[in-house]
């Protein structure tokens, strides 16, 4: 007795995205689907499905009967593969897929192994099911990747350094942290998204470092397309220039300072033209602790940008962190992504120990412990300190750990020690120039005042 394989069902969150998704991408037609028939009432009749077929046989059946996103971490199924003639039909398919907004692997087709000709385009559909077109020759063009896939954030999926922080902390809440995170873009964080004019996005550099950086815009310039992919009209220079050119983890936060609102979302990124393609792992709204109260009063042409950068920090840098009351901090951690956050407090609030190391308190939060988790396993830090008034950045990148005794420091719940690596202070880096309205109430005095 021999078999062949036959039609493979997969579960959907929602079919008629995914109908769209699949007759767009591989061009198959819908066989059968649920209310063609003439309306039986069993379970099996009620349930939403699609049939799908290719020159009348069937291949995919989807059943509308899942929430959230594939979990790849747990057992079952790896990967779907669909072989076609020659690398060219490989090429017309990324071109499509790309159009999708689709998450696509390696940055786009490589081949199986290192000096293989086989090969082809790894990407996600919209549940983050991990699909591959491939075709048996040709694909001998660029080099073989390392095995990173890795899937959406979902509950199935402890983040082990945030657990540790909460452990260490004496929390007890059963799956709080990112793992509890949803990927896909609630409606109201849609037009948050939309109406913004500023994001800050974190990453890991190509040599390993970590760096947050401004991005600017009118308002519509971080666009959502669909449930899970976010369209920013804007991509960073340096000292995040190149990164995106290949798909890459990203933390990016939404902050509007003028109604305390900010939102964070993380995932992975990649570079088209003049844009930012981000498939999104986790959203998430941020309580409005911390946050200063500014508006905008100008808005000008971008116009020339400055840098100069070191290994330590400037008197006038110094100066610059010593009079800042908001700064973001950018962690990485390998095989689980990237994060950006917001740090608050009274002018003073970050100590100045000397040019290479400067230490602030961390102050109470959501518990959710996302920036010390990737600090536990990864002490790679960026911070970025804007200069609300000119424009100007001030990006810090180095290394960071935990002093779990606060010292007394009003407020502090425990201490961040940085140590700085490298300094790019960037003029120019914002077209936005900001008024200070009010601090936030939650700030706790500095130095006992």
């Amino acid at each position: 007795m021999s078999f062949t394989t036959g039609h493979i069902g997969l579960n959907v969150s929602d079919l008629d995205r995914s109908v769209g998704f699949y007759r767009k991408v591989f061009g198959f037609e819908v066989a059968a689907e649920s209310g063609a028939e003439s309306g039986g009432e069993s379970a099996e009749e009620t349930r939403r499905y699609a049939f799908l077929a290719q020159n009348g046989t069937l291949v995919l059946t989807l059943w509308q009967q899942s929430e959230g996103t594939f979990a790849a971490g747990l057992p079952g199924l790896h990967h779907l593969s669909f072989e076609v003639p020659d690398i060219d039909a490989v090429r017309r398919a990324e071109a499509v897929v790309r159009e999708t907004g689709a998450t696509i692997h390696h940055g786009g087709i490589v081949p199986h192994r290192e000096g293989g000709s086989s090969g082809g385009l790894f990407f996600e559909d919209p549940d983050g099911i991990r699909l591959e077109i491939y075709a048996p020759s040709g694909a001998d063009e660029r080099p073989a990747p390392a095995p990173t896939l890795r899937p959406a954030a979902s509950s199935e999926m402890r983040h082990a350094g945030e657990s540790a922080v909460q452990r260490r902390t004496g929390v007890r809440l059963a799956g709080h942290g990112s793992a509890r995170v949803r990927a896909e873009i609630p409606e109201v964080a849609a037009r948050f998204l939309e109406s913004q004019r500023m994001v800050v996005i974190g990453a890991e550099d190509h040599e390993g470092r970590v760096w947050a950086a401004p991005l600017t815009g009118r308002p519509g310039f971080v666009a959502p397309s669909g449930d899970r992919t976010i369209l920013v009209d804007a991509v960073p220079v340096a000292p995040l220039a190149g990164v995106f050119d290949d798909e890459h983890d990203i933390g990016m936060l939404a902050v509007e300072p003028w109604t305390r609102r900010r939102m964070r979302v993380n995932g992975r990124a990649r570079r088209d033209g003049d844009h930012l393609i981000v498939r999104t792992e986790q959203v998430y709204s941020n309580c409005p602790k911390y946050l200063q109260k500014r508006t905008i009063v100008e808005d000008l042409e971008p116009g020339e940008r400055t840098s100069r950068s070191g290994d330590r920090l400037s008197e006038a840098q110094r100066e610059w962190i010593r009079a800042a009351d908001t700064f973001f901090v950018a962690t990485h951690a390998p095989g689980l992504g990237s994060d950006v956050s917001h740090r608050g407090g009274n002018p003073g609030f970050v100590e100045v120990v000397d040019d290479r190391r400067l230490v602030w308190p961390d102050y109470a939060g959501n518990l959710m412990y996302m920036t010390l988790g990737n600090l536990e396993l990864n002490p790679a830090a960026g911070l970025l300190f804007l200069d609300w008034a000119t424009g100007d950045a001030l990006h810090l990148t180095g290394r960071a750990r935990v002093d779990w005794e606060p010292r007394e420091v009003p407020g502090a719940q425990r201490l961040v020690e940085f140590d700085v690596e490298h300094v790019l202070e960037a003029g120019g880096a914002s077209p936005l120039r900001w008024a200070f309205e009010e601090y936030s109430r939650f700030n706790p005095p500095v130095g006992g005042a």
